[in-house]
């Protein structure tokens, strides 16, 4: 497989229209026949073959993917001295961004070097192909709808601290929205609500299958569910795949509430993903064009025509290729965050200046940190790769043969006291020579601004279990032997 990256300066590609009209207008055309030109430089290059899988990017939007008609052939244009043929009947447009796509062959370990900075036109082992064309194409055969809810961390029913949803309309500022119970198991099953256009108090299931009009349900939905941090962004929080989807409410929804027994769809616990807040971080755009003000987004328009607007194909695609943490399957993915939140409060609290970092707060402080560690490596003359999502430490710095781990900590503190997970300390255990800890502590925190700050780096990290200490453990305690949930009256 071969990412092929379109550039502005190309003489047919100066715009992102420029490049569907090549793909969709001009190598389709019967004269031109799929050719495809080459600089002298291209031209050399090897890996591009009959059957070769193309991925076209266009300033790291992935475009299309197609497949080669020929290998590289040679010719007298002094301006494009080689060329390929593109399958024209095999060119499909696609959706993503290249570092979402980057991302998940990482995750999957697949790729390891950085594809989006690499000037060069990347080539992928052939279980990446494989990999590439179920990642592409898990969208595109699927139905989908987009809701939006109000913002809960758990969706659990109302427990403390997390009592009822933040926004997510009108509805639920007086009272407490349906979608209280939306990741709250029943029987294996999950029985999510959410609230369409009010005008129209049903879901137009036309408008996911254009041949659904008389159609009381559809299956194998994939409901992606947003919602809007408090005082932040709009982000993905969770999805139902392989959902039916009703165009009225469902039935009576076993074991729960009268008030809060109606639901619009229902999947399986198993086909389910609720994601931990630090995972929540795929923005979805409000502005025209992105997701507007009802609470519903359909991948239809409503003349039935698919919509082409890329932040839907890019969450699609993000949802297909999600392999991270999931609540439902691992309701403590949290702790380590609540307690590095806790353990902050604590410190600051030993000097008179207390406060609680939330998950905004907390993610400033990483990115700055994580900002500052890769500059002050890449001085030192290191290629340095943010491994975070992937490894139990947050960069892979090279030089050379040598070869470093590092692990970043930023904090308001003074940082002599950090928190490591078991994970982290276990790797930083090995003391072979690799591991170094870089500390930015001292860090000015305003407005969800992260500023300042004073660097500690250990190199070599000689970590020491003398120094360490336990801060205790996370127990989840064994089910309740009984048939109905216990509910929490909410705070009044």
């Amino acid at each position: 497989m071969r990412i092929i990256k379109l550039s502005p300066t190309d003489d047919e590609m100066h715009t992102r229209e420029d490049v569907l009209a090549f793909f969709q207008q001009k190598l389709r055309d019967p004269e031109r026949d799929g050719k495809f030109g080459l600089s002298p430089a291209k031209g050399r290059m090897a890996g591009i073959r009959a059957g070769t899988l193309l991925l076209f990017t266009y300033q790291t939007e992935c475009m299309f993917l197609a497949r080669a008609a020929t290998g590289i052939i040679h010719d007298d244009d002094p301006e494009y001295p080689a060329y390929f043929q593109v399958d024209p009947s095999s060119i499909e447009r696609v959706g993503s961004s290249l570092q979402h796509f980057e991302d998940a062959l990482k995750k999957a370990k697949l790729r390891d070097k950085n594809l989006v900075k690499s000037r060069a036109w990347p080539q992928l082992p052939p279980r990446a192909e494989a990999f590439a064309l179920d990642y592409f194409s898990a969208w595109r055969h699927r139905r989908v709808l987009f809701v939006r809810l109000g913002w809960m961390w758990r969706y659990h029913g109302s427990l403390p601290g997390d009592e009822r949803p933040i926004g997510g309309g009108g509805y639920n500022k007086d009272e407490i929205g349906h979608e209280l119970y939306n990741f709250y198991p029943v029987q294996s099953k999950l029985y999510g609500y959410f609230q369409p256009h009010m005008a129209a108090d049903r879901t137009a299931l036309e408008r996911i299958e254009s041949h659904a009009t008389a159609k009381d349900f559809l299956t194998n939905v994939t409901v992606v569910f947003v919602a809007k941090r408090p005082g932040g962004t709009q982000v993905i929080i969770g999805w139902y795949h392989h959902a039916t989807l009703y165009r009225e409410l469902g039935p009576t929804v076993p074991s729960r509430p009268q008030s809060h027994s109606v639901y619009r769809c229902v999947a399986k616990v198993r086909d389910a993903v609720l994601l931990p807040d630090k995972e929540r971080q795929f923005q979805i755009p409000r502005h025209k064009g992105g997701f507007g003000q009802t609470n519903v987004c359909y991948p239809l328009d409503t003349g039935g025509n698919q919509k082409v607007q890329t932040w839907i194909t890019e969450a699609l695609s993000y949802v297909a290729g999600y392999q991270g943490e999931n609540l439902l399957t691992n309701p403590t993915a949290d702790a380590n965050d609540d307690m590095a939140a806790d353990f902050e409060a604590a410190l600051r609290g030993g000097t008179g200046q207390g406060f609680r970092v939330n998950a905004e707060d907390r993610k400033a402080l990483e990115e700055y940190g994580m900002e500052q560690a890769e500059a002050y490596f890449r001085k030192k003359g290191y290629a340095v790769e943010d491994v975070s999502r992937t490894e139990s430490f947050d960069f892979l710095c090279r030089k050379g043969t040598s070869e470093l781990r590092i692990e970043v900590k930023a904090t308001t503190t003074d940082g002599n006291t950090i928190l490591l997970p078991p994970n982290e300390a276990n790797l930083a255990a090995r003391n072979d020579g690799k591991s170094v800890l870089f500390v930015l502590h001292s860090i000015r925190l305003e407005n969800g601004r992260a500023s300042g700050g004073r660097q500690r780096v250990l190199w070599p990290w000689r970590f020491s279990w003398d120094n360490a200490k336990p801060t205790g453990y996370v127990y989840q305690l064994p089910p309740e032997n009984r048939t109905t949930p216990r509910f929490v009256r909410p705070y009044v």
